[in-house]
C-alpha cells in the first residue's frame, strides 16, 4: 500500500493538467475507514457518498435481473425473496441467485432433464450464503 497510495496521487494530480479539460474522476471502496489520508485531502477526492445496502425496492430489482433468462420455477415469489435478503450486499444477491442457478443446472447433467430455480432452490442458496457486510461494517461507516 505505502507505494500505490504515491502513484495514485501522482495519476490524480496529472489528471486535469494533461488533457486541459476538467474530468470527474471517481472512487469506490467497501473499508472507506481504512483510506490514507492523503487521498481525502481537498483537490483530489473532495466528496465523500455514502451508498447504503439496497433497499428493498432495489434488492426486488436485482433477483429480477440476476434470475432472468433462467428457468425460474412458477413457485418463486421474488417480493418475498427480496424482503428475506435484507441486509445483503448487491454483490451476496448476484452471487446467492448464481448459486441457485447451478442446482437445476447440474441436476439436469446428471439425468439429462431441464429443471427450474425453485423457490426451495433460492432458500438452500440464501441459507448457505452469509452477508458479506456485517452489522459492525454498517456502523463505521
Amino acid at each position: 500500500m505505502q507505494r500505490v497510495v504515491p502513484q495514485i496521487l501522482q495519476e490524480v494530480e496529472g489528471f486535469d493538467k494533461k488533457a486541459g479539460r476538467p474530468i470527474l474522476l471517481m472512487g469506490a471502496t467497501n473499508v472507506p475507514w481504512q483510506l490514507d489520508p492523503a487521498i481525502l485531502r481537498p483537490g483530489r477526492f473532495d466528496e465523500k457518498v455514502y451508498i447504503p445496502l439496497p433497499d428493498l425496492p432495489a434488492r426486488r430489482k436485482m433477483v429480477e435481473i440476476y434470475l432472468a433468462n433462467r428457468p425460474v420455477a412458477a413457485d418463486v415469489d421474488f417480493d418475498a425473496l427480496a424482503a428475506g435478503l435484507d441486509g445483503y450486499s448487491g454483490a451476496d444477491i448476484k452471487y446467492l441467485c448464481d448459486r441457485a442457478a447451478t442446482v437445476p443446472f447440474l441436476k439436469s447433467v446428471a439425468n439429462g432433464t431441464e429443471g427450474e430455480i425453485t423457490a426451495q432452490v433460492l432458500e438452500d442458496a440464501v441459507h448457505d450464503t452469509m452477508k458479506s457486510v456485517t452489522a459492525g461494517d454498517a456502523e463505521a461507516v
